[in-house]
């Protein structure tokens, strides 16, 4: 089968985030809530905008007809003087409730600006933000029908358990950020993750995904975007367009333990551009992501297979064919020529750039969200 896209040869950092989607954040008018001081979590039972650090609850499901503010739940931490604190403590408890904006209207200030369940440390433009580092947990939590699920943009991570997101536009979606995630689903979106960075300015997000499952995303489960990096554990990430895709400018992949499987077009994908020569004084040098991914189950006895990258012949885009020889481990040489979910190529021709070998060979028992 041939799957044909309408990539170019723009090798830039937001061209590879543009091929995934991206998200803005904006604030136009909010009703905050103070924490509480008696010691007991602070109540939340309507959209609420968020400025003081401390512990909060959620009470009851919220679906608002309409807002003005970019997220049912906006998390802006700052100090007496209203300016935005480097450092502070947040936790929320979601109680098992849900936040359903399928129904909100919401009409954004600037194009960039979408609807989202939870928005930490919003801006205007991520270049007006400062780099804050807060202590953040959140659970027990379904959000659903949003342009994102959760977004955070230079928040400092967060750690993130039995959050269910589904049906969003994006369920997660970070901007040099990232977190822990631990037992949550992300399902049924248009992207499943995208961890988005700025090689030019702020880095990349980190982001570790344990027992979690990533499936049925219309587009990709996981995007690992320019130098950010996923650590990925007992999952389960299946059903989805393309399982995890990997930018070649500085990402770190590393899957294990881990369910790939039954993903349309591939499982684990790694961006590769060879260098490209403009004239004497423009050039792009090659780039390629690396993904390690061993000790997975690939939906086969026999392993992962392959799928080859080629611009077509019509100059149209790239299209996607099976090799005409499997890709090879890079560290051990052995073949993909399982039936299993397929791998990418690296720069060096009939060679992944996903190190597959050794994998299971029958399903692991505990893996993903236990619910």
């Amino acid at each position: 089968m041939v799957h044909e896209t309408d990539s170019s040869h723009d090798r830039s950092r937001r061209a590879f985030i543009g091929t995934v989607g991206a998200a803005g954040m904006g604030l136009a008018a909010s009703t905050s809530v103070a924490a509480s001081s008696d010691g007991d979590p602070t109540p939340i039972d309507s959209p609420t905008v968020i400025e003081e650090p401390g512990e909060y609850e959620l009470v009851a499901d919220l679906s608002p007809d309409e807002l003005e503010q970019s997220g049912c739940i906006v998390v802006d931490l700052r100090d007496e003087q209203g300016d935005v604190i480097n450092h502070g403590d947040f936790t929320l408890h979601g109680n098992g409730h849900t936040v359903d904006l399928t129904e909100t209207e919401f009409e954004p200030e600037r194009s960039w600006q979408r609807l989202s369940g939870i928005v930490f440390n919003p801006g205007r433009r991520w270049d007006e933000l400062p780099e804050t580092q807060w202590e953040m947990a959140v659970e027990g939590l379904e959000i659903r029908g949003g342009g994102s699920g959760i977004s955070s943009r230079l928040a400092g991570g967060g750690t993130f358990t039995d959050i269910t997101l589904v049906d969003n536009g994006v369920g997660f979606d970070s901007y040099v950020d990232g977190g822990e995630f631990r037992n949550c689903v992300v399902a049924e979106n248009g992207s499943g993750v995208v961890l988005g960075g700025d090689t030019e300015v702020w880095g990349g997000s980190g982001s570790v995904f344990e027992s979690c499952t990533i499936r049925s995303n219309e587009g990709p489960g996981i995007v690992v975007g320019p130098e950010s990096q996923a650590q990925i554990e007992t999952s389960r990430i299946v059903h989805n367009r393309n399982g995890i895709l990997a930018a070649a400018q500085g990402s770190s992949t590393i899957i294990e333990r881990s369910h790939i499987c039954y993903n349309e077009e591939y499982g684990v994908f790694g961006d590769a551009y060879p260098e490209l020569v403009v004239d004497e004084s423009e050039s792009w040098p090659a780039e390629e992501a690396r993904i390690r991914a061993t000790d997975n189950y690939w939906g086969a006895a026999n392993g992962p297979s392959g799928l080859e990258r080629r611009w077509s012949e019509q100059d149209t885009g790239y299209e996607y064919v099976e090799p005409d020889e499997p890709f090879t481990d890079p560290e051990t040489g052995r073949p993909a020529d399982g039936d299993g979910d397929a791998i990418s190529e690296s720069l060096e021709a009939g060679v992944s750039n996903v190190y597959f070998d050794p994998f299971s060979e029958a399903s692991l028992e505990n893996v993903g969200a236990q619910r």
